[in-house]
């Protein structure tokens, strides 16, 4: 059996992060028909709402060590001092280790726009739409567990010694894609809603006219991502 590997955390849909010092929070808004679930190779069990935390056996506090982000020019990224206190309610609101590496995602060519109408950012970027969480040194042995609304199992199997990664992900799917950027675009406004310096921004539409994201193979909202890194916690 494998001793050691690499645990990755996918989120895949409208998600919101917050990096604490030892930590991190990931938000999912309140979307009209939208709901969530957990998966690995082992389990695909429904989240319903409420609040949870992701426990890593093993994984102890990281305080003070800084994130590495493989593609930061990819990520909408503010520097937020806001309390946690204003947050709005969500979704979801899920607690796990701050991780040693993160990815962004399927870059989309959209607009993010602040409550003036004017870019976010001095020039577009391509903002990713998930996010995935690198914990190195994981034994699969030991596990990972989800527990708060409901107490979920990640996997009662140990993988096989040929699997170098322990992959888990976490979606939230909308409607069937009608083949337009509309469902992308109401969540990253519900999703911004969320935290009130940010409440009037929007996600426009690419400059090109059209997403350059395969629609109508997913109905993981393909919204662009906010990660708020107080004091620069990725880089």
């Amino acid at each position: 059996m494998a001793s050691s590997m690499t645990l990755t955390v996918t989120f895949d849909g409208a998600f919101a992060f917050w990096f604490y010092d030892q930590y991190v929070n990931v938000y999912a808004p309140v979307c009209d028909g939208h709901s969530g679930y957990v998966e690995s190779d082992f389990d695909l069990t429904a989240m319903p709402p409420g609040t949870y935390e992701l426990t890593i056996a093993g994984r102890g506090k990281s305080k003070g060590k800084r994130t590495h982000c493989h593609n930061p020019s990819d990520i909408l990224t503010v520097d937020s001092k806001m309390s946690s206190g204003m947050i709005g309610p969500a979704y979801w609101q899920l607690t796990l280790p701050k991780p040693g590496e993160v990815a962004g995602l399927h870059k989309d060519p959209a607009k993010i726009l602040d409550g003036n109408g004017n870019l976010v950012k001095e020039a577009p970027i391509a903002p990713v739409t998930a996010m995935r969480f690198y914990y190195p040194d994981f034994d699969p042995k030991a596990g990972v567990k989800l527990s708060g609304a409901v107490d979920l199992p990640i996997s009662d199997t140990t993988p096989p010694e040929c699997q170098k990664e322990f992959p888990i992900t976490f979606h939230y799917q909308g409607p069937p894609p009608d083949g337009t950027d509309n469902d992308a675009m109401n969540c990253f406004v519900r999703m911004a809603r969320l935290f009130p310096p940010y409440d009037g921004w929007t996600m426009g539409k690419p400059s090109e006219g059209k997403s350059m994201l395969l629609r109508t193979t997913t109905h993981d909202c393909k919204t662009a991502l906010l990660a708020l890194a107080p004091g620069a916690k990725i880089a």
